[in-house]
């Protein structure tokens, strides 16, 4: 064990709306669903831990993402690979730590053209 044991209160989730995020999403990204993980202190885990956020239903799943606030930078950033359940009401991705998290459409890089190739 890396850390010292104690116990934290983790308070039910609150969903949250796009108007309520900390701050503004990129420009490109598409706001989806949010949800703040509170809890009574800093929590990091040792060890990854799945947190599994609802997707609203009919949500077009490709390029879903998770992105978590990161306090430090004001920015949000890429919590790690996205998992979508096979009945699309969900998205899982491992974390080691409890924060504000967003589940955004980020489209995919539009590919290079060179110019004047035909």
């Amino acid at each position: 064990m890396n850390g010292t044991n104690y116990t934290a209160m983790i308070n039910p989730p609150d969903e949250l709306y796009e108007y309520e995020l900390p701050e503004k999403l990129h420009e490109d990204y598409d706001f989806v669903n949010a949800m703040d993980i509170d809890t009574d202190g800093e929590v990091m885990f040792d060890k990854p831990v799945t947190i599994t956020l609802p997707l609203p239903p009919g949500i077009v799943t490709s390029d879903l993402q998770i992105h978590y606030y990161d306090e430090s930078t004001a920015d949000y950033i890429s919590a790690g690979t996205s998992i979508v359940s096979a009945d699309r009401t969900s998205i899982s991705v491992e974390v080691t730590q409890l924060t504000t998290f967003v589940v955004v459409h980020v489209p995919p890089p539009i590919a290079a053209t060179s110019a004047g190739r035909n």
